[in-house]
């Protein structure tokens, strides 16, 4: 979600957004839900916290993921 919307996002947004796309979610509380997977995400760097419950693609997350993109769209 945050790759595809390409900036940061709140936690009741992408919690929307996965809504919106189809997802159901199985937990009693889905944002907190959305939060625990993006704080564990923070712990990997793959995303920063910007504002509280608020989060954006790290910047080196987001480069490796611009550079498989690019192989993908050019293999070999």
């Amino acid at each position: 979600m945050l790759a595809e919307k390409d900036r940061p996002m709140h936690a009741d947004e992408i919690r929307a957004e996965l809504e919106g796309k189809g997802y159901v979610f199985s937990a009693k509380d889905p944002k907190a839900s959305v939060v625990t997977a993006l704080i564990r995400a923070k712990q990997r760097n793959l995303v920063e916290q910007v504002a509280p419950n608020t989060f954006r693609l790290s910047a080196g997350y987001r480069e490796r993921l611009l550079e498989s993109n690019e192989e993908e769209a050019n293999p070999g």
